[in-house]
């Protein structure tokens, strides 16, 4: 499958064992990757895809000419959403790793 090279799986290994995606779902998870590749971040996180970078995607003609725009922006902008929660999920449980590890070197000294 497609999204088995976009690194989704060096994220979140727990997805392995995720049913199959319909050609539907996986065809727009990986326009949600090749979209996302192209994310900026404001120095706190990641920042959410604007409906400006999946229009221009839209109408760029990488997409299927059968697709509707308004299912098209939602269905982005959703898989969106959960994609910023998991990382936001990440972040928090990254930074809570770090501050143990800071405490436990400031209680060695």
């Amino acid at each position: 499958m497609y999204y088995e090279n976009t690194g989704i799986w060096r994220d979140y290994p727990e997805l392995r064992d995720k049913p199959e995606l319909s050609e539907y779902q996986t065809y727009y998870l990986g326009d949600f990757y090749k979209i996302a590749s192209r994310r900026g971040s404001n120095g706190f996180g990641a920042n959410p895809l604007t409906w400006m970078d999946i229009l221009v995607f839209f109408l760029a003609g990488m997409h299927g000419v059968e697709d509707d725009l308004k299912d098209y922006l939602n269905s982005i902008a959703s898989i969106d959403n959960v994609w910023l929660t998991l990382r936001a999920e990440k972040d928090k449980a990254e930074q809570a790793k770090r501050d143990a590890e800071m405490n436990r070197n400031k209680h060695r000294r």
